[in-house]
């Protein structure tokens, strides 16, 4: 069968100066999931997030980044990186430089290398790339995996006549500058035998290694890291110690109450307090936003950052304070407990002590155990509490389809003994992937036995916050459940004509549903080709998601499946990355 594309490049008209991936060991088909983050194990967001599309406003080389070279002439300068804010373009990201304008000596080399921090190693993740390789037989350009054993993940043919595969491994194409996190950029990473680095290099390996030199012409040669989520593994729980003050040691505990304490740790570094009373979380904060660095890249979990070791490693004399009054007469188990980055605990204290305050009504006067504190504020519910507990019957993350936007989530909400809560009202908060605010949408009242459904309108990508206050006076929230939903874009491809000559023309046209940015949206269409769907056009769409493309067959004879796909994170469009129906056209 000839080809059927105008347009596919002819392998014999592909530079060959050499290129090298190291990308290090995470098979990428049939592995295990990568761990959920907590537990040890955190994420960092490379350059900019493949959820949103957005750089992390960084300046220079994201942490734990390098770019070593041979030759000064092939390292890239800070100022060439462009992880700032702002949607991501082809121009931007981390680039790995290679001079075009001079011949360079076999094995001249420049890397992108990333290694991981002290204490911690690396579980796998994905990059977002794309890279070009142009002109003349120059030397030998490839992209290869290094790990335990020496793997190729691509590369170019080592001479013009060369007609073998372009892509193996987890490569399935080049990628698009055009579309920074368009599905076909996507890497999965593999992982050295240490766990603990993994790099993108390109070499001079001059065709039939005959010791000649490499030369490019300016602009034959580009790869270009637009962002990446790394995954890892910290072991070591955070230690503290110079612990005191009357939450320790005093009791009963009455009006406020506090305790001092320092810390350290081996990881990512110390970021939460949790203040625990009889299981039910009372105070959960960020100990230090270490200057901004320790703050949870947002969209993502409470493990997700934007740095290697985003908080601080060593704390000295911080003092907390527990507000007693809030809390009934009598005993109670208090736990305070530190957290590092990675979601490794250790308990500071850990006690059953009783509470005694004065009634407000005695005028002073201690009341017996078990006697409430006075709480301002009508009661959400029979037995309302500030204990609640809140359990859902859907997953914490959701992908569901365009069609089939309108969510309903079952749950219950009862005391930390189990006692349901009645007649309590609970509002479901959105918040729109990409959007700096959120809104209630709808609200849910729980039943006799303390169930109830929460029935959503349709939406995008979003995070939803399912949240019970207790008493209408109180400012938190008693209990509160996250869930992520990713929807996928919608996109309605037509062709035709459906049956035509070898040669004949055709008209894709279709459009992407949904609320579409002002700019449009990108499209990316694909035919099923020797084995594999291969994008062969990448249109963008007005602003009411339309788009059309005229396409000539090349004396292709058979049947040709088309599908049109959405690329999730592009600005403006809060849907994950979506997919049209198969379309098949015969040719003959």
């Amino acid at each position: 069968m000839s080809a059927p594309f105008r347009h596919r490049r002819d392998p014999s008209a592909a530079t060959l100066l050499a290129a090298a991936v190291a990308l290090l060991a995470w098979p990428p088909t049939g592995a295990a999931a990568l761990p959920r983050d907590g537990n040890g194990n955190y994420t960092q967001i490379l350059c900019a997030s493949p959820m949103t599309g957005e750089g992390l406003g960084l300046s220079g080389m994201p942490e734990g980044l390098s770019n070593p070279a041979s030759t000064d002439l092939w390292q890239s300068t800070s100022a060439e990186v462009n992880c700032g804010a702002g949607a991501m373009n082809a121009g931007r990201g981390v680039p790995m430089r290679v001079s075009q304008t001079n011949s360079y000596a076999q094995g001249t080399w420049s890397a992108l290398l990333y290694q991981a921090p002290p204490g911690a190693t690396i579980n796998g993740g994905t990059i977002y790339r794309a890279e070009k390789a142009e002109g003349p037989n120059n030397g030998f350009m490839g992209i290869i995996q290094q790990g335990g054993d020496y793997e190729v993940l691509y590369s170019l043919p080592r001479n013009p006549t060369d007609q073998g595969d372009w892509y193996v491994g987890n490569i399935a194409a080049r990628g698009t500058f055009a579309a920074p996190f368009s599905p076909e950029n996507k890497v999965a990473l593999t992982i050295s035998p240490d766990g603990g680095q993994w790099d993108v290099n390109a070499t001079c390996d001059p065709n039939g290694n005959n010791g000649s030199s490499c030369s490019l012409s300016t602009g034959q040669w580009e790869y270009r890291i637009f962002g990446g989520e790394i995954s890892m593994h910290a072991p070591h729980d955070p230690q503290a110690s110079n612990i005191s003050g009357a939450l320790l040691s005093e009791s009963p505990l009455r009006g406020s109450a506090s305790i001092t304490f320092s810390a350290a740790d081996q990881g990512p570094g110390i970021a939460y307090l949790k203040v625990l009373v009889d299981g039910a979380a009372m105070q959960s904060q960020i100990i230090d936003t270490n200057a901004g660095r320790c703050v949870p890249v947002p969209g993502y979990d409470a493990y997700t950052w934007a740095y290697q070791v985003p908080c601080k490693t060593s704390l000295g004399g911080r003092t907390y304070t527990l507000n007693t009054t809030a809390l009934p007469n009598g005993p109670h188990h208090i736990q305070v407990i530190i957290e590092d980055a990675a979601g490794n605990q250790s308990e500071v204290l850990n006690r059953t002590v009783a509470i005694e305050n004065p009634s407000v009504r005695s005028l002073g006067a201690t009341p017996g155990t078990g006697s409430p504190v006075l709480v301002t504020g009508v009661a959400n519910g029979s037995h309302a509490t500030t204990s609640a507990k809140l359990h859902l019957g859907v997953p914490r993350q959701i992908a569901r389809s365009f069609a089939h936007r309108a969510l309903r989530i079952p749950g219950r909400l009862t005391s930390a003994s189990g006692q349901p809560i009645a007649g309590a009202t609970l509002r479901v908060i959105q918040q729109v992937l990409g959007a700096s605010r959120s809104r209630v949408i709808t609200l849910a009242r729980t039943a006799a036995n303390g169930t109830f459904i929460a029935k959503l309108p349709p939406g995008p990508s979003r995070m939803l916050n399912i949240t019970y206050r207790a008493f209408t006076a109180e400012s938190g929230y008693a209990a509160h459940a996250m869930i992520r939903e990713s929807v996928r874009a919608g996109v309605v491809l037509r062709i035709s004509p459906r049956r035509t000559r070898s040669t004949g023309t055709i008209t894709l046209s279709g459009r992407v549903r949904g609320p579409v940015p002002t700019q449009g949206a990108i499209v990316d269409l694909l035919v099923h080709y020797r084995g594999h769907w291969e994008p062969f056009r990448t249109p963008r769409t007005n602003r009411h998601g339309e788009f059309r493309v005229l396409y000539q067959f090349e004396g292709g004879v058979g049947r040709f499946p088309f599908r049109a796909a959405i690329p999730g994170g592009q600005t403006g469009f809060p849907f994950i990355h979506g997919e049209s129906q198969v379309v098949d056209v015969n040719t003959g």
